[in-house]
């Protein structure tokens, strides 16, 4: 009696008291909405006491290289690295899941140190270049996007595209913000906002 509930963003079964240790509600969401954005059947079979199976219907297509070759369109070889800095958890959770879902490699952390740190313990073969720094404009200990984007591209040396995420409507900070030339997503952020404020972004870089 809830498959269609379960859907539905921060929907648990089992967990009255919202223990966030058993998850946030956000995994099947975020495949759900997935699913709909490339046009893929997702299906669930349950039997009480037994369990239950999801399953997403994919259609046969070219290689991605091909297809896209054929469209004219740049090819990117292998998934695109974006770093995240968000010092509560459970948001940095939620973003790296769903970025994760769509096809991007994210270095994470909340703080810029432990998102460098991320980066740098992957082995070389893996590093490829991050092109994209997503940070909270209020961080830990005093700290703010603009100084973690800074610090960031101090690490990889060299700037890289960035924005910020941020909650806060107080109009210094507001200022700062558009003082600095990056683009603002105001918390909370929709998911579909997101993936297209980051799709823009290449855009730009691309272009």
């Amino acid at each position: 009696d809830q498959q269609t509930a379960i859907y539905d963003e921060f929907f648990q079964l089992n967990n009255p008291a919202r223990d966030r240790e058993k998850g946030l509600g956000l995994g099947l969401p975020i495949v759900r909405r997935t699913a709909d954005l490339l046009g893929h059947r997702l299906q669930m079979a349950s039997m009480e006491e037994q369990g239950s199976m999801f399953s997403i219907t994919v259609p046969l297509t070219a290689p991605p290289s091909q297809a896209l070759a054929a469209a004219g369109t740049p090819v990117v070889s292998g998934p695109r690295h974006i770093m995240v800095v968000d010092d509560e958890p459970d948001v940095l959770d939620a973003i790296c899941q769903l970025l994760t879902v769509v096809g991007y490699r994210v270095h994470a952390g909340r703080s810029a140190v432990e998102a460098a740190r991320m980066h740098k313990s992957m082995p070389d073969r893996d590093r490829s270049p991050v092109e994209l720094i997503i940070a909270d404009y209020r961080l830990e200990n005093g700290a703010n996007g603009l100084d973690a984007i800074k610090e960031l591209q101090s690490y990889l040396g060299r700037p890289v595209q960035a924005f910020l995420l941020s909650g806060d409507t107080s109009p210094s900070v507001l200022k700062l913000i558009s003082d600095s030339g990056y683009r603002l997503l105001n918390k909370p952020v929709d998911g579909d906002d997101l993936q297209r404020a980051i799709a823009e972004t290449f855009q730009l870089t691309s272009s």
